[in-house]
């Protein structure tokens, strides 16, 4: 009867003894991940996302949590630099969201870091391409229905973590590499990231920042023209307000009707009337002239082409779509 108090201790110690061992076991285990995730909270405490969404929390822009997150994960992580040097060394940068590697260290990263991953992916590669071979690489991605919704997530998310890095509307702009010549701005699906981004960055003056980071880089009014052609779907809604931004500018700078012909019309000659660009300008004249709209876009058009209006005037009567301008503009003959 005295013996079985002590075998049961012994019992008892030696269970706790394996439950010990697992633990440590355990602890070894995972020594780096826990390295990592704690280094991870610590950072997360002066962390808050703001993003249009509720889904979302604003980080400090003093403190970039995302940045601390991935040289924790890399430093901890050989795993990870090993398979960003395989990315990097074997992949095109045209197909490098559809390999093997990539999709292993999405995985990877989405276990570790579930509610930030695109921030801490698109960072990580940010640290192995420069700006023009990531947006390469996203534009590309972009283009193909398996990869679509990656990039756009992904390309997002490089939007954020620039807003928290203090990056300026003007370096996004060169950062997404928009096109030199404007007549190709509305095409460029990193357009609308870069009004996105502009407007998160300055909403109380979103337009004038638009304007300005334009003007810096179409620098003549006949260039700024050229920004608002060719808008058509899907890419309507960018160049209605890119026009928008572009006309108030020329009305407050009190550019005519004539002026605006020139930025907008000039390069189509005499096919004016066969070019949707005929619309914008048609617009502005009934901005400026208000009162009497149709002798102001006469008197332009007579100065400009003089004996070939009238002929411009009678091909343009046979197309529905600019009948009945040119029906209202012979009246004027």
């Amino acid at each position: 009867m005295v013996t079985k108090p002590r075998a049961t201790a012994r019992l008892g110690y030696s269970v706790t003894l394996l439950i010990i061992f697992a633990l440590l076991g355990y602890v070894a285990a995972t020594e780096d991940l826990t390295a990592v995730v704690i280094n991870s909270k610590n950072s997360e405490r002066n962390i808050r996302i703001t993003d249009g969404n509720a889904e979302d929390r604003a980080i400090d822009a003093k403190i970039s949590g995302v940045a601390k997150l991935v040289e924790a994960l890399k430093s901890k992580s050989p795993f990870v630099d090993g398979l960003l040097s395989k990315i990097k060394a074997h992949t095109p940068v045209s197909n490098l969201l559809e390999s093997q590697q990539f999709n292993t260290l999405s995985s990877h990263i989405s276990d570790t870091y579930p509610g930030k991953a695109d921030e801490v992916m698109i960072a990580i590669l940010a640290t192995k391409y420069d700006d023009e071979a990531l947006t390469a690489i996203l534009h590309a991605a972009r283009t193909r229905d398996q990869t679509k919704d990656l990039a756009d997530r992904l390309s997002k998310a490089r939007l954020s973590n620039w807003f928290h890095e203090e990056v300026t509307a003007d370096d996004a702009f060169l950062k997404l590499k928009l096109p030199a010549s404007g007549d190709m701005l509305v095409w460029f699906p990193e357009t609308r990231l870069w009004l996105s981004f502009v407007s998160r960055l300055h909403p109380k003056n979103t337009d004038d920042m638009i304007l300005s980071v334009l003007k810096t880089h179409y620098k003549t009014d006949e260039q700024l023209g050229h920004v608002l052609q060719y808008g058509l779907t899907p890419n309507a809604d960018i160049a209605a307000r890119l026009k928008k931004i572009v006309f108030k500018y020329w009305l407050r700078e009190q550019k005519s009707a004539e002026n605006v012909f020139e930025f907008l019309l000039k390069r189509h000659r005499n096919f004016v009337f066969q070019t949707r660009d005929l619309d914008d300008w048609v617009e502005y004249v009934y901005m400026v002239d208000m009162k009497t709209p149709l002798t102001t876009m006469f008197k332009v058009l007579d100065k400009r082409f003089g004996r070939d209006l009238p002929n411009m005037l009678d091909k343009a009567l046979k197309v529905p779509r600019t009948k009945k301008l040119a029906e209202m503009l012979v009246t004027k003959l």
